[in-house]
């Protein structure tokens, strides 16, 4: 096709064979490409053209067989005719091809090396858009980069994040591949497996292939990044190993509008394909089923494409065809699979229209047709138009070139189904940036992921050898939470997960102290306020009978005495079941200690009292300290050194209130008293048992109204065992709650014996045997020295043994 400017055509009109010759014809890919390239140069050459301005534009032409050695052979041609010839109507300034990534790459090479401009409108690979290899190529198609962009957010929409891959040895394959890994592993999508086939790959490499595919059984899903031989050779394996309903496919631009696919359409049902973004063109649809072998001599291979199509032959010799083909066939869309994908051939023409048009602007003013100055175009100069051109396109977007040659991506998603017997692409998607889908699509979507999503309050496990991509949900355990979707943290000490908010924060413990647990707390103070109410009922009974001689004798300053410290001895529970704070925790420390003290310091300076009164060896010299008054003040001194000894203690380690965590989900509130304390505190009191046991022992043979020795000595003998069990249990005893019911139930138990062994035959007398409670003849009669005797015996309380 002649013009003022020739432009260099490279399509694939046939295939590549086994022998890497020319092959079957393409009538998609090839034939279509071709008329649409005749198609854009038509309109621009028209008459009414806007376009350049009265020039016209030439093409020559060649098939390239997808093949790139064929494809640089014919290339040399378009290097002659720069060689040796200057004018633009028979020297090529550049060229519109190839169609594969590989025959490009080859092309794109040699232009860079004699200056030639090429714009390709169906090679996407990403390798192309380096420019300090291929600084003269460009394209009207996406890059494959952003092929992988569009893909990884269809596997996502569709929550496929464990797939095969399977890609041509080629740069296509490869470094389509390559971005597509890149995308997917910050997407957290994981290849299973990737294979790549060879050009020439026999049925038996696919059948591996497909078995080693089928291997993974989670990975149903497979992204084919391959050209349609490789395609048909893959789709026919699954075929043959029965497992097309068993895989999900996912194919990249190379896919098209599968018309290719023949009998193998059932296997490539529910395919889902990327591929850019394209539009039925009215009028290159009328004009191709307008065209025939008869108005269609400037395309030489069309005759071939119409016996092709109709599988009939033109000439009288029938040859390869069965039939001759009649008058009556015509191209219509009924009959003829029109390829949307077209339009980036005429954007690849218009492209090289629109930068010789802003060329004539600015070379030849407002001259009609090529002037002088662009006779000898140069092709770098043209590439800088051809960068800064941009116009609307065929499917209606803008079309412009960054600084590498490269246009904008815009894709279609497409699933292959079958409607009414009819197998078709169907949009169900498009991709700009970002994936936007349609909500009509409707099919059963496969599962290809090897883990389930997580709850909010799980984390994900890496399961071993597939760490990447393969995860168990496990939930943070304990007082942890998520904080990211694969780790946990552990809430500080005295918080938990708070449940209601996905376990994403930490909230306080409540805290618990042995008060809050009823069921240890109620029965420790029923225990102790029984203790408490018999104390005072005893209180009332010796008040009632403070002047009978059984009260008397017992000596009632000591005796009552002895009953307020058994008061607090019992009260010492309803203190230990209060919140702890710093006071309690002081009142609790001297409490349990001192109220044992005041009983044993008034047991101990009473049976001292009456061994020095009927135990001396002079009778007739006076005893000192006797009175009343002054064993309240022997008891008061007693005591004092137990109450300096624990205020020493209190002032070295002041007890205080203080968090236990006992377990993580657990924050007691209890006194941090140490054992070591505790035992210090009790150590003076067991020297006082020891004491009163050594006075009970030294006063047994007194007389009976006086003679307290073998209760006392019950008391002591009982109370040490009591304090020796209670020791015992009380340190080995580590639960913190346990602990406080151990004090308790110990020190009530303890106030019991006294109470009971000390006081219990008194009331059982006043209650009981009032008439025992009466004054008999003395056995016994002790009297002092003369001239003033200092002290007489009380008579004797009636005994009947």
């Amino acid at each position: 096709m002649k013009g003022d400017i020739l432009l260099g055509g490279l399509v694939p009109v046939h295939s590549k064979n086994v022998d890497l010759q020319c092959g079957e014809l393409q009538e998609r890919l090839g034939i279509q490409r071709l008329e649409a390239l005749l198609y854009a140069l038509d309109k621009i050459n028209a008459a009414n053209s806007t376009l350049l301005n009265g020039i016209t534009l030439g093409l020559q032409l060649y098939d390239t067989c997808s093949s790139e050695t064929m494809a640089l052979d014919k290339s040399l041609n378009f290097i002659y005719s720069q060689l040796k010839s200057e004018s633009t109507s028979s020297r090529v300034v550049g060229i519109i091809g190839a169609a594969y990534s590989s025959v490009s790459i080859q092309i794109a090479r040699l232009s860079r090396l004699f200056e030639i401009p090429q714009i390709s409108y169906d090679s996407t690979s990403f390798e192309l858009s380096d420019k300090k290899r291929f600084g003269f190529f460009s394209r009207t198609v996406p890059h494959d980069n952003f092929q992988a962009k569009a893909l990884v957010d269809v596997l996502k929409y569709f929550n496929w994040t464990y797939v095969s891959v399977v890609y041509s040895d080629d740069s296509y394959g490869i470094l389509g591949v390559d971005a597509l890994r890149s995308a997917a592993t910050r997407a957290g999508i994981c290849m299973a497996s990737s294979h790549k086939v060879r050009s020439s790959g026999h049925e038996s490499t696919y059948l591996l292939v497909v078995d080693s595919i089928l291997s993974e059984p989670l990975a149903r899903t497979v992204i084919v990044f391959a050209q349609v031989h490789q395609i048909r050779g893959l789709l026919h394996a699954v075929q043959v190993r029965n497992a097309a309903d068993q895989l999900q496919f996912v194919g990249s631009d190379a896919w098209g509008n599968v018309v290719w696919l023949k009998d193998l359409q059932s296997v490539a049902l529910n395919t889902i394909t990327v591929s850019p973004k394209s539009v039925r063109l009215k009028g290159f649809e009328e004009y191709f089923t307008s065209l025939s072998p008869i108005n269609n001599s400037r395309n030489p291979w069309f005759q071939e494409y119409w016996e092709h199509h109709f599988n009939c032959s033109l000439n009288e010799t029938l040859g390869k065809y069965p039939t001759k083909c009649n008058d009556s066939l015509k191209l219509s869309l009924g009959n003829s699979d029109i390829d949307m994908r077209i339009a980036s051939a005429i954007d690849a023409v218009y492209a090289f229209a629109h930068a010789l048009e802003a060329m004539h602007a600015d070379l030849c003013r407002y001259t009609v047709g090529v002037c002088p100055a662009m006779e000898n175009i140069s092709g770098s100069e043209l590439l800088g138009y051809i960068r800064n051109a941009s116009f609307v396109g065929a499917t209606g977007e803008k079309v412009h070139f960054d600084a590498n040659g490269d246009v904008e991506g815009i894709y279609d998603v497409m699933r292959f189904e079958k409607s009414s017997g009819t197998y078709r692409n169907v949009i169900i998607g498009t991709w700009k940036d970002k994936l936007r889908m349609r909500n009509e699509h409707k099919f059963e979507i496969v599962k290809s992921s090897c883990s389930d999503e997580c709850s909010s309050d799980e984390v994900m496990l890496p399961v071993r050898g597939k760490e990447a991509c393969c995860w168990s949900c496990e939930p943070c355990k304990g007082n942890s939470y998520v904080i990211n979707r694969t780790t946990c943290l552990t809430c500080p000490l005295g918080s938990w997960p708070n449940h209601s908010a996905d376990r994403k924060q930490c909230l306080q413990i409540e805290l618990q102290y042995f008060g809050k647990n009823l069921m240890y707390a109620v029965p420790a103070m029923g225990f102790a306020g029984t203790g408490i109410f018999i104390t005072i009922f005893v209180v009332y009974l010796l008040a009632k009978h403070d002047k009978t001689p059984i009260v008397k004798a017992c000596g009632r300053e000591l005796a009552y005495l002895l009953l307020v410290s058994i008061l607090l001895c019992f009260s010492d529970t309803f203190i230990v079941v209060l919140r702890p704070t710093r006071i309690i925790c002081i009142a609790r420390f001297f409490l349990s200690s001192l109220g044992f003290t005041i009983s044993y310091a008034a047991i101990f300076i009473k049976t001292n009292r009456i061994s020095r009164i009927f135990n001396r060896r002079n009778v007739a010299k006076r005893p000192i300290l006797v009175l009343p008054s002054s064993q309240l003040v022997l008891v008061l001194g007693v005591v004092c050194v137990q109450a300096l000894f624990l205020v020493l203690l209190t002032l070295l380690r002041t007890p205080t209130a203080r968090h236990f965590y006992p377990t993580v989900d657990t924050v007691y509130l209890s006194c941090s008293t140490s054992d070591l304390d505790f035992g210090l505190s009790q150590v003076y009191n067991f020297i006082l048992i020891i004491m009163c046991t050594v006075y009970a022992f030294k006063t047994r043979k007194i007389p009976s109204n006086f003679n307290e020795a073998k209760l006392i000595a019950f008391a002591m003998y009982s109370s040490c065992v009591i304090w020796l069990a209670f020791l015992a249990v009380y340190f080995m005893q580590r639960s913190l709650v346990e602990r406080p019911l151990i004090l308790s139930i110990s020190i009530s138990l303890i106030a019991y014996v006294l109470l009971g062994s000390l006081y219990g035959p008194k009331v059982y007398i006043l209650i009981f045997r009032p008439h025992r409670n009466k004054t008999k003849t003395e056995t016994r009669t002790i009297a002092f020295s003369r001239p003033a005797p200092f002290y007489t015996a009380p008579p004797p309380l009636p005994y009947h043994p």
